[in-house]
């Protein structure tokens, strides 16, 4: 229901569908987190997010955000778009290969202009997820 996201709104994530490895975790529900121990050097991360209510001639930005475990920003990839009236906003944003070290971290943010009372929409169409792949690195 109704959110601020001017300033920067990172998603919170109800649980995982699908995470064979727990990279996310009730503890931290705004992450996805790269396990100590096992090894991965590469992934790749894709984030959507819908959210209606915004104000027409605003920008709606939707940005993954890479962390190392010292919360610090390393990366980020962003959509952005001018909104036309449009009752529900829809954006995906894909990182491509990123080198990972354990401990690192994406998050999910949005960012509407000047509306602070948007919806995050969730139901079983309007989907927001956060998702990572693992990418293995084949010597050539």
């Amino acid at each position: 229901t109704a959110q601020n996201a001017v300033s920067g709104l990172v998603l919170t994530f109800d649980s995982a569908e699908f995470d064979t490895d727990s990279f996310w975790s009730a503890g931290s529900p705004t992450r996805l987190t790269i396990p100590a121990g096992l090894g991965m050097t590469m992934v790749a991360v894709t984030g959507q997010a819908h959210v209606s209510g915004g104000t027409a001639s605003t920008h709606f930005s939707v940005n993954l955000i890479h962390s190392n475990s010292a919360n610090t920003a390393l990366e980020w990839w962003s959509q952005r778009f001018m909104d036309a009236g449009n009752t529900v906003h829809a954006l995906s944003v894909h990182s491509g290969p990123v080198l990972v070290s354990d401990g690192d971290y994406f998050t999910l943010q949005i960012v509407e202009e000047s509306d602070t009372s948007i919806t995050i929409e969730g139901d079983s169409i309007l989907k927001c997820f956060l998702a990572l792949e693992v990418k293995k690195m084949v010597p050539v």
